[in-house]
């Protein structure tokens, strides 16, 4: 069964002062962001978030969800349930519809949500369909 979703694993990390600045690394992720998937990998400790949460701050009318994950989140319900209401801070009523069928039919309806899901998202990216 999902688990209710902890707000706080919906913000943004705050920017600390006095990081090194990482210009080449903000500017890979700018050429990333316009693909249609950037992946950041690095061993733990290495300021993936610190990083992102910096480029986020000084990004200019980006679109962004946010969604700190953690051993709880294993729950595939419960993983795709925050996934929306994260998308949803970025696109308010995306994937409502979906959440509701993963709500009412349960993890087993998780892969029927995705595709529907991910569509929706396309199109409100190429600006052909509402939510």
């Amino acid at each position: 069964m999902a688990s209710p979703l902890v707000a706080t694993k919906l913000f943004v990390p705050t920017r600390r002062t006095g990081l090194v600045a990482r210009p080449r690394l903000r500017e890979r992720l700018d050429r990333g962001a316009k693909a249609r998937l950037t992946l950041v990998s690095a061993p733990a400790g290495f300021g993936k978030t610190t990083l992102i949460a910096e480029w986020l701050a000084n990004a200019s009318k980006r679109a962004s969800a946010w969604l700190s994950l953690d051993r709880t989140d294993n729950d595939p319900g419960t993983f795709w349930s925050d996934v929306i209401a994260a998308l949803q801070t970025a696109a308010p009523g995306v994937g409502a519809t979906m959440l509701l069928i993963g709500l009412l039919l349960g993890a087993a309806a998780v892969t029927g949500v995705t595709t529907p899901l991910h569509d929706r998202l396309i199109r409100r990216r190429l600006g052909t369909a509402a939510g």
